[in-house]
């Protein structure tokens, strides 16, 4: 089972499996960009892997690919 997100002074991290769940990916599919080094970045923290939101989500924003842009080019 997967800990709840931790919060600490305003912050959120969350664990793999939560940050795959929330961005409609699998928990391999993180750990592929992780060892591929592509993907939202992710801290060691405690000796476990977290993600915060706000970075995944602006890492997704700016890396977003608009294919009605590229169709017409």
């Amino acid at each position: 089972m997967d800990k709840p997100a931790a919060k600490e002074s305003g912050t959120t991290w969350n664990t793999p499996a939560t940050e795959a769940a929330r961005i409609g990916v699998t928990t391999r599919t993180l750990a592929r960009w992780r060892r591929s080094r592509v993907g939202p970045p992710w801290f060691q923290v405690c000796g476990g892997i977290r993600y915060r939101p706000d970075i995944t989500d602006a890492y997704l924003l700016e890396t977003r690919q608009d294919p009605v842009a590229e169709a017409a080019e």
